[in-house]
C-alpha cells in the first residue's frame, strides 16, 4: 500500500481514510490503556485499604482477648477465698474458671512463690522464680500488664502472660498470672478471613513472633528481621519482602493493650496476575480495531474515489467559466457539494456582472469627484489621476498620466514625495497633511487643502501603490477663523470678570467666567465635567422667574433683568440680577450676572444701624439718668453735682467714641484704659503701668468697665496712688484657663501712696467699682481696701473679650515693677 503524496502533492483519498481510522482506534486505545492505568492504581488502593483492615481488625481481636483476660483476673483478684487466705478454695475457682476459658492461671507471692498453678494438682510443690521486669511494672502502676513472650518455669515452653496485681487492704500481696501459648493466637488468626496466599503475622514488643496464619511451625517464636522491623513498626501500609522471600504490601497496627504488632501481607502476585490478563485482552482487542479499520478505509476509498474526481472536473469547469452541472452520488455529501458548485458557478458568473458594473460606477464618481483623487507608485508617477485634481494643477489627465505629479506642480514634491514614501515604507495610511499655495485655476489667490495618503496592498500584504485624496477646505478654513475670531471676543468678555457671565444649554452650564464661578462657590472642574445644573441651583420660588425668562427668549431672543437666587455648594445663597439673550437655539443662551450680596448687606446693615441706634440710645439715657440720681443723692451742693455729673458723662462719652470707632462691633481694651485715665493717660510707662493681650470688648462691657475704670482713676487721683508723684499703678488683665470655663481676669493695683483706708460710707463711685459692673456683665469683684494701697479684681466671663491681633505691648508696658507684682497685679 502506497501512501507517499501524489504529484499534485497531496495524499490519495485511501490513506486519508486509513488515518481516519486510525485516529478513531488510537484515542480509543489510549483511553483503554488510561482506564486500564487507572484500575490499576484503583485496585494497588484497594488492597492496601484491605490489608490495612485485616491487620487492624486482628489487633481489635487480640486487644477483645486481652481485656476479656484482665477482666477475668480482676474478678479472681476481688475472690473472698483469696481475701481471707482459703488457698484450697481459690485453686477450686481458678480452676472452674480454667475449664471454662481453656487458659492456665498462677498465683504468685512478691517473693516470685507459686502459690496457684492451674498445671499441677492442689498441693503439689510448685517452684520460686524470680520477679522479671513484668512484674516490677505491674508493682511499680498497680494495673495489669501484658508480658512478651517468657519461657514458663513449669512447662518450659513459650508462653504470654496477663499479670494482674491482688491487693489485701489496700496493700499489694500477690501477682495473678493467666498464660496464653502461641496456638490460641494461631486460631485467632485463621478464624480472619482472608484470600490464599495472604498471611498475617503478630510480634510482641520484643519482635518475637508470636503467632502466624501461615507456617507457623517454621516461623513462630523466631525473632523478625531486622531488615524487615523498619517495615512493621512504621504503623501503616509498606511494600517489603516477607520471610518466604516474596514482594508483598502489608499494613501494620499496634495494639492497644500491649505493646505488640499485628501484620497483615498480601502477595504483590495477587495485585499483578489479573492485571497482566486485562492487559493482553485489551492488546488483542486493540490489533483486531486497528486491522478492521484498515480494511474499511480501503473498501471505502475504491466507492469514494470515483464521485471525487468527478468533483474535481465539475471545479475545473468552474474555473474556466463554463456551465457546471450537479452530479448525482451514491454519498449524499459529494452530491451536496456537487450542487453548491452549480449554484457557486452561477452566482460567481452573476457576481462577475455586477463587479463589471460597479467598476463602470467607479470610474463615473472617479471623475466626477468634487475632491483630488490619484494613484501613484512608488516613484510618483501617477498610474489614475481624476479630472479634478488634474485641472488643480493646471493640465490634463493625459498630461498628468505616466509622470510625476511634482512635473507639472513642483511645488507639491516636497510635501508628495515624502508622503508616499512614508506610506511604501511603513504600509500605514497618512491622513491631514495641510498644503496651501496658488492654484492655476485661481491665480493670485491662497488655497488651503488636505492630504490623505493610503496604501494599495497585494493579496499578500504587500504596498503596490500610493492612493491620495487632496481637499480643498479654503471656505473651511475661513469660516473657522471667523468662529475663533467671535469665540475670542466672547472669551475676552468672560475673562474681564467685570460681572459674571455664563452660557446654558438647557440645564447645563456650559462655560462660566471666574465672577460667576466665585459667586456660586465653583471651579472650572465643575464646569468641564458638567457638575453645574441650573434647575438644581435655583431654589423652586425663583422656578416662575425662570420659565417667564425662558418665555421670553423664545419670542424676542432676550429676557428682562430680573432678580434671583442661586444655592451654593455649601447650602448657601447668592442674591444675584440676571439677564439672558439667546445664542443660535431656543435652549442655549448667554446670561449676564450681578452678584447683589453687596447691595442686601448694606440694606441690612442700614436698617440694622438704625434699630441699635435706636437701641443703644434708649440704654444711654437710662445710664445717664442712673448716674444723675445717683451722683445727686450723695453731694452738698449744686455745682460738686455739676463738676461730678460732667466728669463721668465724659467717662462715658470716651467708651461710646471708642464703640463708635468701631461701629459699635467692641472697643479695644488697651483703647478703653487710656481713654478712662483722662489726663493721666500721659503718665502711662513711668507712674501708671498697664499690661495684658490685645482683646476686644463687647459695647456691654466696654461701657461697664469704662465706668468703672473712670471711678477707680477719679479715686486714685483724689485719695490714692495717683495723689502724690511717688505713687504707682498698675493696670492688668487676661484671658485665664478655668475648670468652670475661661474668664477675663482684669486688676487695679496701687502702691507707694498715701496709707488707705476703707471710706465710712458707700458713694456713687463705690457702687459702681464693686456692685454695678459684677451685676452687670454677670462675674465678681473683690475690692481691697489694703493699707499699702487699694487692689481691685474684676472676673467676668470670657465671652465679653475676645482676641483681635498680636500681643506687641511696648517695653514699658510689658515690664512689671517689683511693688506692682507684689501688690497682686
Amino acid at each position: 500500500m502506497n501512501s507517499s503524496p501524489t504529484r499534485d502533492g497531496g495524499r490519495p483519498l485511501r490513506s486519508h481514510l486509513m488515518f481516519y481510522g486510525l485516529s478513531i482506534v488510537v484515542p480509543v486505545l489510549v483511553f483503554a490503556g488510561l482506564v486500564f492505568i487507572q484500575f490499576e492504581r484503583t485496585e494497588h488502593e484497594r488492597l492496601r485499604e484491605r490489608v490495612r483492615e485485616v491487620a487492624t481488625n486482628v489487633a481489635v481481636d487480640i486487644d477483645r482477648e486481652f481485656e476479656n483476660a484482665m477482666g477475668t483476673l480482676t474478678a479472681l483478684a476481688s475472690s473472698p477465698a483469696l481475701a481471707t487466705g482459703d488457698m484450697a478454695r481459690f485453686d477450686e475457682q481458678v480452676r472452674s474458671v480454667q475449664q471454662a476459658t481453656g487458659l492456665n492461671f498462677v498465683l504468685r507471692d512478691m517473693t516470685g512463690q507459686q502459690v496457684v498453678n492451674t498445671r499441677r494438682p492442689w498441693g503439689s510443690a510448685l517452684p520460686r522464680v524470680p520477679l522479671i521486669d513484668m512484674d516490677f511494672k505491674v508493682i511499680a502502676t498497680r494495673k495489669p500488664v501484658v508480658s512478651d513472650m517468657i519461657v514458663g518455669a513449669v512447662l518450659n515452653a513459650p508462653v504470654f502472660l496477663v499479670n494482674a496485681p491482688v491487693f489485701r487492704d489496700g496493700q499489694l500481696v500477690y501477682l495473678l498470672n493467666m498464660a496464653f501459648d502461641s496456638n490460641r493466637f494461631v486460631e485467632l488468626l485463621r478464624r480472619e478471613s482472608t484470600p490464599d496466599g495472604w498471611v498475617v503475622t503478630v510480634a510482641d514488643g520484643q519482635m518475637n513472633i508470636v503467632a502466624r496464619s501461615r507456617l507457623n511451625e517454621r516461623f513462630g517464636g523466631r525473632k523478625v528481621p531486622e531488615v524487615y522491623r523498619s517495615a512493621i513498626e512504621s504503623v501503616g501500609v509498606w511494600e517489603a519482602t516477607d520471610l518466604e522471600g516474596r514482594p508483598v504490601i502489608g499494613a501494620t497496627a499496634r495494639l492497644n493493650q500491649a505493646r505488640w504488632f499485628v501484620w497483615a501481607a498480601a502477595p504483590r502476585v495477587a495485585l499483578t496476575a489479573p492485571l497482566y490478563d486485562t492487559l493482553l485482552l485489551l492488546a488483542i482487542a486493540g490489533a483486531a480495531l486497528t486491522g478492521m479499520s484498515l480494511v474499511l478505509a480501503v473498501v471505502l476509498s475504491r466507492r469514494l474515489s470515483k464521485p471525487v474526481r468527478a468533483l474535481a472536473s465539475q471545479a475545473s469547469r468552474m474555473g474556466r467559466d463554463k456551465r457546471v452541472h450537479a452530479l448525482d452520488s451514491p454519498v449524499r455529501e459529494i452530491t451536496e457539494v456537487s450542487r453548491a458548485l452549480a449554484d457557486a458557478a452561477g452566482a460567481l458568473a452573476a457576481r462577475r456582472r455586477e463587479l463589471r458594473e460597479a467598476v463602470t460606477e467607479l470610474e463615473s464618481l472617479y471623475g466626477t469627484a468634487p475632491m483630488g483623487i490619484a494613484l501613484l507608485d512608488r516613484s510618483g508617477v501617477a498610474l489614475r489621476i481624476n479630472r479634478w485634481l488634474a485641472e488643480v494643477n493646471g493640465g490634463s489627465v493625459e498630461e498628468l498620466l505616466g509622470r510625476p505629479i511634482w512635473d507639472v506642480s513642483p511645488a507639491l514634491r516636497p510635501v508628495i514625495e515624502p508622503l508616499v514614501a512614508r506610506v511604501f515604507a511603513t504600509g500605514e495610511a497618512v491622513q491631514n497633511v495641510e498644503l496651501s499655495g496658488v492654484t492655476r485655476t485661481r491665480p493670485g489667490e491662497l488655497r488651503h487643502f488636505v492630504a490623505h495618503c493610503y496604501p494599495a496592498k497585494t493579496q499578500e500584504g504587500a504596498v503596490e501603490a500610493a492612493g491620495v485624496i487632496v481637499e480643498d477646505v479654503t471656505d473651511r478654513r475661513r469660516a473657522e477663523a471667523s468662529a475663533r475670531e467671535s469665540d475670542a471676543r466672547l472669551r475676552r468678555l468672560l475673562e474681564a470678570n467685570l460681572f459674571g457671565m455664563v452660557t446654558i444649554s438647557g440645564d447645563r452650564v456650559d462655560t462660566a467666567n471666574e465672577a460667576f464661578l466665585a459667586m456660586v462657590g465653583a471651579t472650572a472642574e465643575d464646569v468641564a465635567a458638567g457638575r453645574l445644573d441650573w434647575r438644581a441651583m435655583t431654589p423652586p420660588e425663583y422656578a416662575a422667574a425662570d420659565e417667564k425668562a425662558l418665555e421670553e427668549l423664545r419670542e424676542s431672543g432676550a429676557s428682562r433683568p430680573f432678580e434671583k437666587e442661586l444655592i451654593r455648594p455649601d447650602g448657601k445663597r447668592v442674591p444675584i440680577l440676571i439677564g439672558a439673550a439667546r445664542l443660535d437655539r431656543p435652549d442655549h443662551a448667554i446670561c449676564f450676572v450681578v452678584d447683589q450680596t453687596e447691595r442686601r448687606e448694606r440694606e441690612a446693615h442700614q436698617f440694622y444701624l438704625m434699630r441699635e441706634l435706636t437701641h443703644r440710645t434708649k440704654n444711654i439715657l437710662s445710664v445717664v439718668q442712673s448716674m444723675a440720681l445717683q451722683t445727686a443723692r450723695n453731694l452738698p451742693n449744686l455745682d460738686e453735682f455739676h463738676r461730678r455729673f460732667a466728669a463721668r458723662l465724659q467717662g462715658l462719652a470716651g467708651s461710646h467714641d471708642l464703640l463708635v470707632q468701631q461701629d459699635w462691633t467692641g472697643a479695644s481694651i488697651n483703647d478703653l484704659v487710656r481713654s478712662q485715665l483722662g489726663h493721666w493717660a500721659d503718665a502711662i510707662g513711668s507712674q501708671i503701668e498697664v499690661g495684658g493681650p490685645l482683646l476686644l470688648l463687647t459695647p456691654e462691657a466696654a461701657q461697664n468697665i469704662g465706668m468703672a475704670l473712670h471711678e477707680l482713676s477719679t479715686n486714685a487721683a483724689k485719695y490714692g496712688a495717683l495723689s502724690i508723684p511717688s505713687g504707682r499703678v498698675r493696670i492688668s488683665w487676661a484671658i485665664e484657663k478655668r475648670p468652670d470655663g475661661d474668664r477675663l481676669v482684669m486688676h487695679w493695683t496701687e502702691r507707694d501712696g498715701p496709707p488707705v483706708t476703707k471710706p465710712d460710707r458707700e458713694g456713687f463711685g463705690h457702687v459702681v467699682m464693686a456692685r454695678i459692673v459684677a451685676r452687670a456683665l454677670d462675674g465678681t469683684v473683690d475690692l481691697d481696701f489694703a493699707p499699702d494701697g487699694l487692689r481691685w479684681t474684676l472676673e467676668v466671663p470670657a465671652r465679653f473679650a475676645r482676641p483681635f491681633g498680636p500681643v506687641e505691648p511696648s517695653a514699658a508696658e510689658a515690664r512689671p515693677s517689683p511693688g506692682a507684682a507684689a501688690a497682686g497685679g
